[in-house]
This record gives C-alpha cells, structure tokens and sequence, in this order.
C-alpha cells in the first residue's frame, strides 16, 4: 500500500466483504451497538436534547 487512500480502499472493501458475510442476527447487534454507542456517553443535557430531536422526528412520521 502506497498512500493513505490505497489504505482506505482497503479498510473499504474489507469492511463490506465483513458485513457480506455477516447473517441477519450479527447485523442486527451491530447495528444496535453502533445506534445506542453514543447515546449511551452522552450526558444529561446532551440526551435530554437529543430526545427532543428525537421526539420531533418520530413524531412526523
């Protein structure tokens, strides 16, 4: 690998072939763990915000 994009174009594609391989269940709980990750370190304030934005979200759907 020569350069930083030759790098990320193989994070890339070994990341997708990652998921590929990855059945229903697996994706499910990682794609919970990536969603709930950040709320999880956010503070009060923080989450009280994010609620609200939330709320607003969900609720004109």
């Amino acid at each position: 690998m020569n350069s930083v994009e030759d790098l990320r174009d193989y994070v890339i594609a070994d990341t997708i072939q990652q998921i590929e391989s990855m059945s229903r269940e697996e994706l499910v709980r990682t794609l919970v763990m990536i969603t709930t990750s950040p709320l999880e370190q956010m503070d009060a304030n923080e989450l009280l915000k994010f609620r609200k934005q939330y709320y607003k979200l969900w609720k004109t759907q």
